[in-house]
């Protein structure tokens, strides 16, 4: 999970393909049915994201004290 939910992510094909679409169809965005449903989901990504850092840091901590990980 990314934090860039709510932007596009087209692959390089459809990048490609877009030089043939001048009506500009081929805009592909991550939809919610509401305002609300899209920064809830957001919110849930950048969540996810912190944390995955959080657990990151941790297990740098006890990679760093090995005598703390033994008591945990």
């Amino acid at each position: 999970m990314s934090s860039d939910f709510l932007f596009a992510q087209p692959s390089i094909l459809i990048g490609a393909a877009t030089l043939f679409d001048p009506a500009g169809s081929l805009q592909m965005y991550n939809r919610s049915l509401t305002p609300d449903e899209a920064d809830a989901l957001a919110l849930i990504s950048d969540w996810e994201l912190a944390r995955q850092d959080f657990e990151r840091a941790y297990q740098a901590f006890l990679d760093a004290h090995p005598d703390l990980a033994k008591a945990a």
